[in-house]
C-alpha cells in the first residue's frame, strides 16, 4: 500500500519545512517496529535526526559518512528489530545501494530526485522473505529469514506542490497531474498487489 500525503506551503523553503514539521510532530512520536525512512537530502536528515532524538524512538542511522563497520552494526539491528527504526541518507543510498532488509514500513521524507531509489527501497520490503544476499548485503543475518507476515508492506511519501517533477518520475504524467492539482484529495492511496511468483 502506498500512500501519498501532500503538505502545503506558499514557498519551497516552507513546503520543505512543512514536511519536516509533518514528520517531527504527527509521524516521528508514531514510529512503529520495523520502519525505514528515508532522507532525499542530508539537510532533512539532519532535521529528521532531531526529530527522532527528541522523541523516546530507539533508532539506528546509516549517511554517506558511515563508516562500513557502523552501517554494517545499523542493518543488522534494524533486520533483527533491536531498533524499531533505521533513518537512512538518499546519498548513502545513491553511492553504495545498500540493500536494507527487514522493513515494514517506509516513510520518504521527500520524494527522491532519482526516480529508481523508490522502487529500488520500496522493493526490499517485498524481498523480506526471501533468504540470499547481494553484493552490497553485508549485515550479518545468521541465514535466518525475517518473516514479514504481519500485514502488508506500506509505504509514505510526503510531497509538495514543488516536488512536480520527482513526483512525475514516481508516478508518471497523468497520475502526478492528478496528484498536484489543487481539487485533488490531500491523501493519495495506492493499494499494490505483488503477482505471485
Amino acid at each position: 500500500r502506498f500512500v501519498f500525503r501532500r503538505v502545503a506551503g506558499s514557498t519551497p523553503a516552507a513546503a520543505s519545512d512543512a514536511r519536516l514539521d509533518y514528520f517531527k510532530t504527527q509521524l516521528a512520536p508514531k514510529l512503529k517496529e520495523r520502519t525505514l525512512v528515508f532522507c532525499n537530502s542530508y539537510h532533512d536528515f539532519l532535521a529528521c535526526r532531531a526529530a527522532l532524538r527528541s522523541t523516546a524512538v530507539d533508532f539506528v542511522a546509516v549517511h554517506e559518512y558511515s563508516r562500513g563497520s557502523e552501517v554494517s552494526r545499523a542493518r543488522a539491528r534494524f533486520f533483527h528489530a533491536q531498533v524499531p527504526v533505521l533513518l537512512y541518507s538518499g546519498r548513502a543510498h545513491f553511492y553504495h545501494r545498500y540493500r536494507i532488509r527487514g522493513a515494514k514500513t517506509t516513510v520518504f521524507v521527500s520524494p527522491p530526485d532519482l526516480a529508481v531509489f523508490f522502487p529500488e527501497v520500496v522493493a526490499r520490503m517485498f524481498d523480506n522473505k526471501k533468504g540470499g544476499k547481494n553484493k552490497h548485503d553485508d549485515a550479518d543475518d545468521g541465514g535466518e529469514k525475517n518473516n514479514n507476515t504481519e500485514g502488508r508492506p506500506s509505504a509514505l511519501l510526503l510531497y509538495s506542490r514543488y516536488d512536480a517533477l520527482q513526483m512525475e518520475r514516481i508516478l508518471g504524467t497523468d497520475r502526478a497531474k492528478a496528484a498536484l492539482s489543487p481539487a485533488a484529495d490531500d491523501v493519495l492511496v495506492f493499494d499494490v498487489v505483488k503477482a505471485a511468483e
